[in-house]
C-alpha cells in the first residue's frame, strides 16, 4: 500500500496530451528539454543540466522507478513480469554478438547498441553466461536450459530467429511457472493475454513478412490458441478468419486493402499494444493495494520515455512537428 499510495501521487507527473504538445511545438531542442522539468525527472535537472544529456536522464529515471517497485518487495515474483522481457532481450543481443558479430565480449552495454538496464540480470552474468558458459545463480532454470542449447540450435540452422525462439520459449516458460504459483488472478490474466497478443503478432509477421506459416517453435504455448489451429494459417486472409473469432478482433479494424505488407504488421502492432495498455490501465483502477498499480505504472513510464527521447531526438535533428505526430502515429 506504500509503494502504491507513492505511484498515486506520481501519476500526475506522468506525460500528458498537453506537455507532449508542448514538446513537439517547442522552437527548439532546448524550449522542449524544460518540459522535463514538470515531469518525474525535475530531480536529476538543475541550471547547468543540458538538453544533450535528454537520453541518460531519461534511463536514469527508469531505473529509479525499477528500483522503487523492485524493493518495495523483493519476494513478489510477480514484478518478474516487468523485468524477465529486457533479460531475454539482453541475452538474445549477446548471443548475436557472439554468435553472429564473431566477437568475444560485450563492447557498450547501452540501449543504444541493444541491450537494456532494466533487466535483473546484470552485464558481467549476461557476458559469463554467453561467452563463458558461466551461469549464475540469479539467472532463471527455464533460461539456462535455453543457454545451453543455443550454440548447438545455431550450428543446426545457422538461423539466429531459431535461437531467439529458444529464448523467447524459456522466458514464457518462466513466467508461466511464476503466474501458476500466483495468488493473484489479475497475473494469470495478464499471462495468458501476453501469450495470446505475441502469438498472433508472430503469426502476422510470418506470413506477411517470411511468406510462411509460423514455425512450430516460434509458437508460445501456454495461451488460449492450440498450434493444430495456428499451423493451418498460410495467408493473410486466413489470419484474418482466425482473430475475428478471438477477442482480438478489434486489431483489423484500421487494416485497409491496399495497405502494404510492412503498414499491415505495424498496424497490427500498434492496436496490440493499445489493447495491452487498456489492459493494464483499466485493471489498476480503483485498486488500493494491488501489483496491477506499479505495473501499470511503470509500463506507462516506459512508453513515455519512448516518446520523449524520440521528440528530443527529432527536435534536435530539425524534424517539423507534422512529421514528428505523424511518426508517432506508430507508438
Amino acid at each position: 500500500m506504500f509503494l502504491n499510495g507513492r505511484i498515486r501521487a506520481l501519476e500526475s507527473k506522468l506525460l500528458d496530451v498537453g506537455r507532449l504538445d508542448r514538446m513537439i511545438g517547442a522552437k527548439n531542442a532546448e524550449d522542449a528539454f524544460r518540459v522535463l522539468v514538470e515531469l518525474q525527472y525535475s530531480e536529476y535537472l538543475n541550471e547547468s543540466t543540458r538538453a544533450e544529456s535528454f537520453n541518460e536522464i531519461i534511463d536514469r529515471g527508469l531505473s529509479e522507478t525499477k528500483k522503487m517497485i523492485s524493493e518495495s518487495d523483493k519476494d513478489f515474483a510477480g514484478f518478474q513480469f516487468l523485468w524477465a522481457k529486457y533479460d531475454a532481450n539482453n541475452l538474445k543481443r549477446a548471443a548475436k554478438i557472439k554468435l553472429i558479430e564473431g566477437k568475444d565480449k560485450i563492447e557498450d552495454f547501452s540501449d543504444e547498441n541493444g541491450f537494456s538496464l532494466l533487466g535483473d540480470i546484470s552485464q558481467e552474468e549476461v557476458e559469463n553466461a554467453i561467452f563463458e558458459g558461466k551461469i549464475s545463480e540469479n539467472i532463471p532454470n527455464e533460461f539456462v536450459k535455453a543457454l545451453r542449447s543455443i550454440e548447438s540450435i545455431y550450428e543446426k540452422t545457422q538461423s539466429f530467429r531459431d535461437v531467439e525462439f529458444a529464448i523467447d520459449t524459456a522466458l514464457y516458460d518462466y513466467l508461466a511457472r511464476i503466474a501458476s504459483k500466483s495468488y493473484s488472478s489479475y497475473l494469470k490474466d495478464l499471462f495468458r493475454f501476453t501469450v495470446n497478443s505475441l502469438n498472433l503478432q508472430a503469426i502476422a509477421r510470418s506470413v506477411l513478412v517470411f511468406d510462411e506459416k509460423l514455425p512450430k517453435n516460434a509458437f508460445i504455448h501456454h495461451g488460449d490458441f492450440h498450434f493444430s489451429d495456428i499451423e493451418k494459417i498460410e495467408s493473410f486472409e486466413d489470419f484474418t478468419n482466425f482473430v475475428k473469432i478471438t477477442d482480438f478482433s478489434s486489431v483489423l479494424d484500421n487494416i485497409k486493402e491496399n495497405d502494404s505488407d510492412e503498414d499491415k504488421v505495424l498496424k497490427i502492432g500498434k492496436e496490440i499494444d493499445s489493447l495491452y495498455k487498456n489492459f493494464t490501465h483499466d485493471s489498476a483502477e480503483g485498486e488500493i493495494s494491488s501489483p496491477q498499480i506499479p505495473i501499470n505504472y511503470f509500463e506507462r513510464r516506459v512508453q513515455n520515455a519512448r516518446m520523449i527521447k524520440f521528440v528530443m531526438f527529432a527536435k534536435f535533428h530539425g524534424m517539423s512537428p507534422e512529421k514528428i505526430y505523424k511518426t508517432l502515429e506508430r507508438f
